[in-house]
């Protein structure tokens, strides 16, 4: 399923340094994060992104979903590598991410940290 993939990036953007600078890199869009994604190795859609946010988010989002998906998981952006912000995600945007995945929908890509 898609939305398993979508959970897989998100947990790796949490713990892979590489993906993360690329993500922090890119612009705020979901078709940015998209093609982050892909170029990662994880292939979904837009809309698949947005079911994963929602959930997250525990509410429905508008389509210019993904400033408010980066409030949810991070406590802002702080100083990386060649000046780019690195997204920072907080204990409250982990605990919400792990939430989802063991909600039993993600079980196929679980894996705990």
């Amino acid at each position: 399923m898609s939305t398993d993939r979508v959970i897989g990036f998100l947990h790796d953007l949490i713990g892979d340094p590489l993906i993360t600078k690329k993500v922090s890199a890119a612009e705020r869009t979901a078709e940015a994060w998209v093609t982050v994604a892909d170029e990662s190795g994880y292939v979904f859609t837009e809309q698949d992104l947005k079911l994963v946010a929602e959930e997250l988010a525990e509410h429905p989002l508008p389509d210019d979903f993904v400033p408010e998906l980066i409030e949810v998981l991070t406590a802002g952006p702080r100083r990386g590598d060649a000046d780019v912000d690195l997204l920072s995600f907080t204990s409250h945007g982990i605990g919400r991410l792990k939430a989802v995945m063991q909600q039993g929908r993600y079980s196929g890509y679980y894996r705990p940290w």
